[in-house]
This record gives structure tokens, C-alpha cells and sequence, in this order.
């Protein structure tokens, strides 16, 4: 007896923090070149993805998340149908189960569009590879490639040049989301270069693996300088991660969630009571081992 098709996948779309941003000259297109490490963490969206006859239909438990055609899940199948129409032949439904906050600069709306992806080449059994899906998953977003692998990784470019690294945090990661969402895009417009008061030309892959602790000073997130230029309470939230005991903190992406570093769970979990005053506290850990599928 052949073992019934299936009609429906669930998948995890996990978060990232970056560990450090570097922003370098502005490019012909428009963006900036970066520098930045980006590590998967624990806190994740589920994703529900069902073959339909109606259509694509997206829904999410957030009603702040879009659910029509602008919406980077649904992006992410029309493309990939449309490149492989002889596999896709039916529509999708798509549910959105949201944890990753939105616009808190921890690339829940590109892990989900890069679920999508992987979701969609499992359950109609598209023989796509990874590099296929990464450069599908680059015209998306600089962000979503990474996701594909989801796996510790240098990011350059825009951030869609992706150089995979072995590495293993080993710290407890307490992020704190006060409830503002900033835009991508205004950061990056708002950022002056000359502002900047980091050293030039380091190699921040090097400063991660060697010892991050030791060089955690010359270690920054650039787009801090405009989004606490503009919302000060974050930079008190920083400050405050370092007073409860943190061993390092910085903001994610763009923001507006920042994270601490912690080695004791304990102290972790008593800063993570303390913090509620500010918005939603997670406490989480790196992804080592790699569970997309529920």
C-alpha cells in the first residue's frame, strides 16, 4: 500500500540576533555593505503550510502582520511556483503562528518567507537545492538566504553574502522587546557614518570566535546611533542589561529588541523578571541542533 501524499506541513521559523553590525559605504543600489554575525536562536514562529484549490490564502495570529499579497510567505511561494510550475500545481494556505515580535529586528518576517521555501519544496517534493533557494530567498530580502541553512553565519554585502561558521555561544540570551517597531529602512536612512565612533577595519569574525568578551568593546551594532537617537529608552535598557549582570548587550538589526548575554541562568532569570516593566522578555539559546519540522 503507497503511503498516502500529504497535504500538510508544519515548520519552524526561527529568530536571529546579530552579533554586531558593521555598516560600511553606501552602494549603487541604494543599500549599505555591511558586517555582521547572525545566530539562530531558539524563539521561533510555527508555520502551517497546506495545499489548496481556493487559491493562497495567509493568516496569522498577529493582526499587525499583513495577510494579502505584500506579504513575504506569499511572495516566497508565488516565486518558487513560478519557477517550478509542473511541481506547484495547486495553492497554498499558509497560518501563521507569530512569537517573533514584529519589527524588533530578530528577521521573523524573512524566517517565515525562508520556511515557506523549505516547507514548500518538502511537501510538494520539489527537487530544488539549498543554492537554489538561497539565491530565490536573496531577491526576497537581505536576511531570508540565512535562514535557508539557519546556521551561525558572516554576513556581507547587503547581507546576503553568507560565509557559515562554526560556533557555539554557549550563553544564555535574554531578549527584551518593548513593544515600539522600528522600520529597516528608516535606520538605515537615518545612520551617518561620521557619527560613528568604533574602529575601522576590524575583522569581526575573528573578534567573535577568538573571544567576544574580551573585545566586546569594539564590538557595535551602528544603527544603534539613530534608533537611540530617536527612542532613548533603549539605550536604558541597555545600560540596564549590563547593571543585572549581562556580560554583553546590544540591539538586534535594526531594533528595537535588545539582548543580554548571559553565563548564569539564574542571574538571566532574575534580570528577566525585572525587565517586564519594559515590554516582552524572552529568555532562549542558540539553535545547535537543527528542528525545522514539527
Amino acid at each position: 500500500m503507497k503511503n498516502p501524499v500529504r497535504r500538510m506541513i508544519s515548520i519552524r521559523a526561527y529568530a536571529k540576533i546579530n552579533l554586531g553590525l558593521f555598516i560600511k559605504e553606501r552602494r549603487s543600489d541604494g543599500f549599505h555593505e555591511i558586517e555582521t554575525i547572525l545566530l539562530p536562536i531558539k524563539l521561533y514562529d510555527k508555520i502551517n503550510i497546506e495545499k489548496s484549490l481556493k487559491g493562497t490564502i495567509i493568516e496569522c495570529s498577529d493582526p499587525s502582520v499583513p495577510v494579502h499579497n505584500k506579504n513575504l510567505t506569499y511572495i516566497a511561494f508565488q516565486k518558487l511556483r513560478e519557477r517550478y510550475p509542473s511541481k506547484i500545481k495547486e495553492g497554498i494556505k499558509i497560518y501563521i503562528e507569530k512569537n517573533i515580535p514584529v519589527g524588533a529586528g530578530l528577521g521573523g518576517g524573512s524566517s517565515d518567507a525562508a520556511a515557506v521555501l523549505l516547507g514548500v519544496r518538502n511537501l510538494w517534493n520539489v527537487g530544488v537545492s539549498d543554492k537554489i533557494l538561497k539565491m530565490i530567498a536573496s531577491q526576497l530580502g537581505s536576511d531570508v538566504p540565512f535562514f535557508i541553512g539557519c546556521k551561525p553565519a558572516l554576513a556581507k554585502g547587503r547581507g546576503e553574502i553568507l560565509k557559515e561558521i562554526d560556533y557555539n555561544i554557549k550563553r544564555w540570551i535574554l531578549l527584551i522587546y518593548p513593544d515600539l517597531n522600528i522600520s529597516t529602512s528608516w535606520a538605515y536612512k537615518n545612520f551617518n557614518f561620521i557619527l560613528t565612533n568604533r574602529v575601522k577595519n576590524i575583522n569581526l569574525e575573528y573578534l567573535i570566535k577568538k573571544n567576544f568578551l574580551k573585545f566586546r568593546n569594539l564590538i557595535f551594532n551602528d544603527l544603534e546611533i539613530p534608533v537611540f537617537s530617536k527612542y532613548p529608552q533603549l539605550r536604558e535598557i541597555k545600560e540596564n542589561l549590563y547593571k543585572s549582570g549581562a556580560e554583553f548587550a546590544l540591539m538586534s538589526g535594526s531594533g528595537s529588541c535588545l539582548y543580554g548575554l548571559f553565563k548564569d541562568k539564574n542571574r538571566a532569570e532574575k534580570a528577566l523578571k525585572k525587565f517586564k516593566k519594559f515590554g516582552n522578555v524572552y529568555l532562549t539559546r542558540q539553535v545547535l541542533t537543527q528542528k525545522i519540522f514539527e
